[in-house]
């Protein structure tokens, strides 16, 4: 049985360190035939972490060759683990990675649900920063929804968070005014 278990231990390590090797060379469909045979080990060791990591891959790589269709399951899955797992930070960035998959997509409303959310564990944490980015993301589907009264909010809401961190000179923040005075 040990034998078995360090057999599998050796595939899983081969697997990841091909698929690392083989994305960095540019050979995607060689990357996702060894991440997804790393995350099939995985889940045989129950390696729920390793099993995230490489689920995020298998979505990102998807995200890099324009398949959102491929990567939004990869990265729902990963969500689903990150939740089991109660890795809060993992969960928030898989969850703003399907965010903006569905805004890509035109999804606004799911786009939105989803950036909500993280906001919302962003409030709670206090993560001034990563809330300005979202508030953006928000304030994006507003305006794309021809809701500039919602969008106007999100934005100086934004641009507030950036001041009070002193980051005004920052792009962000000029980005942010110039939204700001485009919907005024």
């Amino acid at each position: 049985m040990d034998s078995q278990k360090e057999a599998f231990r050796r595939h899983l390590i081969q697997s990841r360190e091909s698929a690392k090797n083989y994305e960095l060379k540019g050979n995607y469909s060689k990357a996702l035939e060894n991440y997804e045979s790393a995350v099939r080990v995985a889940d045989k060791f129950n390696d729920l972490k390793g099993k995230m990591k490489d689920l995020n891959r298998i979505g990102e790589i998807h995200r890099t060759l324009k398949k959102n269709e491929k990567a939004l399951p990869a990265l729902k899955e990963a969500l689903r683990v990150a939740k089991k797992l109660k890795d809060l930070s993992s969960f928030q960035m898989f969850l703003t990675q399907i965010g903006t998959i569905y805004e890509e997509e035109e999804y606004l409303k799911k786009a939105k649900k989803c950036y909500e959310t993280v906001l919302k564990y962003h409030n709670e944490l206090d993560l001034s920063s990563e809330r300005a980015d979202i508030l953006l993301k928000i304030g994006t589907i507003y305006e794309k929804q021809g809701k500039a009264r919602g969008a106007l909010e999100k934005y100086n809401n934004a641009l507030d968070i950036l001041l009070k961190m002193g980051i005004h000179n920052s792009p962000k923040a000029q980005m942010l005014e110039e939204k700001i005075k485009r919907l005024l």
